[in-house]
This record gives structure tokens, C-alpha cells and sequence, in this order.
């Protein structure tokens, strides 16, 4: 469950500043609204005064607490639509503005109908107003939203852009720089913050290859937020579970996909029905293609796992197991291509040395 974001301090200061007046207000109108309605006290009633600022007290106290509840939940909610991150064209936004405003519009022709409401029932009034420019303002957003967008703009085609979450391998192993800048992935690319804290305890681990790999990570977010061709956002949400739980969470609830190198994570998303990007499968459905019968000149490095194997690498990384090649270990070779299989780790092609 995802958890409500801790205002800072002076951010509760400030709506309990502006939140404990409104509530002062509200409730010596409350007050007052009831004496009137139900004739509890007369105006000039020595308890009439007491009575109303005991409601202001009241009310400034209820809005006191409530304040940076309210805004937090507000701040959550604002925060959740934020992660469309360019989900709406410009003619869908500007469409759903001209809704707003004339249901806005509408709403303040229909609550000057309430002026005739008996003063005694301000509260009632009050009520109605509120409700009336909440409810006919949304709605006219949405009507705006559904229908004029194809007006403004009938021959548009709206590109929704998929959020691309990078986890801590995808960061460590930095391919996805030059990837990005290659513009096969499109962004916008959403780095959350709990993937920030894990590299960094990765590169304040005591272990120097751990270390390293964490400062690599660093780096290789800073080269992405400095380059001004890519959108990059980072994703302050606060969830429960481990990382991986936490990052799947987190794409499903933008409808976002994961980019990594997890071979785990990768299987573990499929479960859960999120769509994965897994750059190892990007690299070896980018290997060439070695055919039965090619030829292709090897050095083979070292000993099979039978003794008459030799192995050899191609400058891709793609690994040849030569079947007769376990003498000539240290030594160039001619290899015909036997047959390839592909593996979930990447490809393996299978040669013979010609005689």
C-alpha cells in the first residue's frame, strides 16, 4: 500500500498558517448559522458571543490538524496525475481547460440561484455552493476533455508516451546511456528514489568492486539528467516490500515499463503482467546470424568442458565451442559453423576447425 508523502516542516507550518483561520471563520459562521436556525439564542443574548467564538475555536482547531492531512492527500493525488508524464496532447489539456472553465462558469450562474435561500440557512447555502462548482467543474472537464479535443484538433494523433523505469542493473551496467541516445528506448525514463538509495549503499559498500559498480550507477544517472535530449524524472513514491516488488508496484500504478538486466526481475514482472525491457535480449537479438557453413577465423582460448573441445569468443562476446579444437588451444583457426543454439544467457554457436 502505497504510503502519504511526510510534508516538511515548514510545509505544515504554512497550511496550518493558512488552514486555522479558514477553519475560524467556517466555524463561527456554523455557529452562528445554528443560533439563527434554531432560535438557541437571541442577538442580543449575553452567551451569543461566547457561543460563536467557541465555534471559531472549535472549527480553527478541527482545520488545525486537518490542514496538512488535507494537503497531503492532495499533494499524493497531484503527484499520482504528474506521472502521466506526457500522457495528454496539447489539444486534449487545452480541450479539458475550456471544460473547467465553462463548467465553472455555468456553476456560478446556478449558485446565484441560492441568494434566494432564507439568510437563516447559510450553512445550507454554503454547502450547496461548493458542491455545485466541484461537481459541474469536473464535469465540464471531462465533457471538454471527451469531446472537444477531436474539435480542436480532428486530425491529430495523440502519442502517448510509456514511462521507462531503470532499475539498479540497468543503471550499473550503463548500456542504457547510449541506448537512450540512440532513441530506440524513448523516455520519459523514471529513476524512483528507493533505486537511488540502493546503489548508493552499493558504492558505500566496503568491497571495492562493489563499490565501484555503485559509483558507476551514480555516474551513469548524472550523465542522464545532464543530457537535455532526454526526459528524466525521479520518482519520489514510498513504498512497502523489497526493490523489486516496489519497482513492479510502481509500474502498474504508472502503466510504465521496466528497463533492466535481471534475469529475475525480468521473469518475476512477467508474472505480475508488467512489460519488461531487458537489454541483454536487445543485444543478442542484435548479434549477427552465423549460418550452418560459414567460415569464421577464431582464436581458441582455452579447454572445453569435453577435453577434445576448444572455446573461443567472437568480439560481440558470442562464445563457439569448436568440437575438435581442444589441441589447438593459443592458436588462430579457420572454424565452419556447425549449428547455433540460443540460451536464455545469449547465444552459443557450435564449429567444427577445417581439416
Amino acid at each position: 500500500m502505497k504510503k502519504l508523502i511526510r510534508l516538511p516542516r515548514w510545509g505544515r507550518w504554512l497550511t496550518r498558517i493558512v488552514f486555522t483561520p479558514l477553519g475560524m471563520i467556517l466555524g463561527y459562521m456554523a455557529a452562528d448559522s445554528l443560533i439563527t436556525q434554531y432560535n438557541l439564542l437571541s442577538d442580543t443574548s449575553v452567551f451569543y458571543i461566547p457561543v460563536c467564538f467557541g465555534g471559531a475555536i472549535v472549527g480553527g482547531l478541527i482545520l488545525l490538524f486537518a490542514g496538512p492531512f488535507v494537503c497531503r492527500l492532495v499533494y499524493a493525488s497531484v503527484n499520482l496525475e504528474s506521472h502521466a508524464y506526457k500522457k495528454y496532447s496539447s489539444a486534449e489539456i487545452v480541450s479539458a481547460f475550456i471544460g473547467l472553465t465553462c463548467g465553472l462558469f455555468i456553476a456560478f450562474l446556478v449558485t446565484n440561484l441560492y441568494n434566494f435561500i432564507p439568510e437563516a440557512y447559510n450553512i445550507l447555502t454554503i454547502t450547496l455552493s461548493i458542491v455545485t462548482y466541484i461537481g459541474l467543474g469536473v464535469t465540464g472537464m471531462i465533457l471538454g476533455h471527451s469531446y472537444l479535443s477531436g474539435i480542436i484538433a480532428p486530425n491529430s494523433t495523440t502519442t502517448v508516451l510509456t514511462p521507462k523505469l531503470l532499475d539498479s542493473s540497468i543503471l550499473i551496467d550503463g548500456r542504457i546511456v547510449d541506448i537512450a541516445k540512440t532513441g530506440f528506448i524513448c523516455g520519459p525514463f523514471v529513476i524512483p528514489n528507493f533505486i537511488i538509495n540502493e546503489i548508493k549503499n552499493v558504492a558505500d559498500s566496503p568491497d571495492a568492486v562493489k563499490r565501484n559498480r555503485g559509483r558507476r550507477g551514480l555516474d551513469v544517472i548524472k550523465t542522464l539528467q545532464n543530457d537535455k535530449s532526454l526526459s528524466v524524472v525521479i520518482d519520489e513514491s514510498v513504498l512497502d516490500g523489497d526493490n523489486e516488488a516496489k519497482i513492479i508496484a510502481l509500474a502498474k500504478e504508472l502503466k510504465g515499463e521496466i528497463v533492466t538486466v535481471n534475469y529475475n526481475l525480468t521473469k518475476l514482472a512477467d508474472v505480475k503482467n508488467v512489460k519488461t525491457l531487458n537489454i541483454n535480449d536487445l543485444s543478442n537479438a542484435i548479434k549477427p546470424v552465423a549460418l550452418p557453413g560459414e567460415k569464421i577465423t577464431v582464436e581458441i582460448i582455452k579447454q572445453g568442458k569435453d577435453k577434445a573441445q576448444g572455446v573461443a569468443f567472437l568480439p560481440d562476446g558470442t562464445m563457439i565451442v569448436v568440437e575438435n579444437g581442444g589441441d589447438n588451444i593459443g592458436e588462430t583457426k579457420d572454424v565452419s559453423v556447425a549449428t547455433s543454439l540460443q540460451t536464455s544467457t545469449g547465444r552459443i554457436i557450435f564449429a567444427r576447425i577445417e581439416e
